[in-house]
């Protein structure tokens, strides 16, 4: 719309077929150890999260088995973007950018605790009880956490045709996210209190980089 001022945007579609192992893969079976929730349920102590049922309903040696899937559909996936790219002055440009991105019929393999902890909350909602522990991503049991944020700044400058400094700032309001009690209890996760695999595990840093061409 002006000399100064771009606005871009997009649209796109997406499809992945599944990778052949998990099309045809042969069966391969394996003992694990996983605890009973639903047990654990049944029993009265699995609270809203089943995260205090700890060892007393562990069972070992379970049979496991794994094998490809003829059925599986294809990932599709649609996504959209908009943004801006502003420039007040000569040399400083402000960019701003917002995805969206929405996957369907994702093809991965489900961990054996998530599927049986559905189970106890699937039968427990059967049989009445409202347990409001599964259905979001945030934490390892399904609770939901507060809204997480983490901004980073990052600010550019070419001094020459072949120089060129920036200064960056990650983190920038020192956002945590909220303990997640499932990696709280003495994980390899500890003593994080989340999944720092997911979120980002360092507070504040800032640093400045100078470039030269020869």
């Amino acid at each position: 719309p002006a000399d100064n001022f771009l606005l871009r945007g997009s649209w796109s579609e997406s499809f992945k077929a599944p990778d052949l192992p998990y099309s045809f893969v042969g069966e391969r079976r394996f003992y694990t150890s996983e605890v009973d929730y639903y047990q654990c349920y049944a029993s009265g102590d699995f609270g809203q999260t089943g995260a205090t049922c700890g060892a007393g309903y562990s069972i070992n040696n379970i049979d496991g088995v794994t094998t490809g899937n003829l059925n599986l559909k294809e990932e599709e996936g649609d996504s959209y973007s908009i943004g801006f790219v502003w420039e007040p002055v000569d040399r400083l440009a402000i960019t701003f950018d917002a995805f969206h991105i929405q996957l369907n019929d994702i093809v991965s393999t489900k961990d054996l605790t998530t599927i049986v902890r559905d189970e106890a909350v699937c039968r427990a909602r059967e049989n009445g009880d409202t347990l409001n522990a599964i259905g979001h991503m945030n934490f390892l049991d399904g609770t939901v956490g507060s809204p997480y944020f983490d901004t980073n700044v990052a600010v550019g400058y070419d001094i020459t045709q072949d120089s060129f400094v920036s200064f960056t700032i990650n983190n920038l309001f020192d956002a945590i996210p909220d303990s997640d009690l499932a990696y709280d209890t003495g994980s390899s996760f500890y003593p994080y209190g989340f999944n720092s695999f997911r979120y980002p595990r360092f507070g504040p840093s800032a640093y400045i980089a100078y470039q030269m061409k020869f």
